[in-house]
């Protein structure tokens, strides 16, 4: 008898929850508080031969709390929130606040700064860079010696 039954049970159910643990679809982001959470901003930017789109989850935002702006180089998106409700009935008093500021901002190239254009609609914010030069970005491969 080489394997004690018991110890091999007890090795197959550590291997078996740790491989569950990792294969879950698991969002870690779902245990930080909100108030941590609530200061990211899920962006996707996509390239096109005649333009690029940078599309950014603004849930909650509305459209004159987001900003917009261009400083050297750099296309820079904000928002600010500040919401507070009061709320009043038969003795019971609730106020509650919420607030929150994300930000992020990306590099420019090949951008005509002044046909940038901007759509807001159902929380997704989409900014839209037309090129100066059509055409992909080329890439290239570099070798490690």
């Amino acid at each position: 008898m080489r394997h004690m039954t018991p110890f091999n049970r007890r090795k197959n159910m550590m291997k078996e929850f740790m491989r569950n643990f990792f294969d879950e679809d698991f969002d870690f982001m779902d245990l930080l508080p909100s108030s941590v959470n609530s200061g990211l901003m899920r962006t996707d930017i996509k390239e096109t031969d005649k333009e690029y789109i940078i599309e950014s989850e603004m849930p909650g935002f509305t459209k004159d709390q987001i900003d917009i702006s261009i400083n050297d180089g750099y296309i820079t998106i904000k928002a600010k929130r500040e919401d507070q409700l009061n709320e009043e009935r038969e003795g019971y008093i609730r106020k509650e606040r919420s607030y929150g500021e994300v930000k992020r901002s990306f590099k420019l190239q090949n951008v005509k700064e002044d046909e940038i254009k901007a759509q807001y609609k159902n929380g997704l914010l989409k900014v839209t860079l037309p090129k100066i030069k059509e055409g992909k970005n080329s890439s290239k491969k570099i070798d490690i010696e």
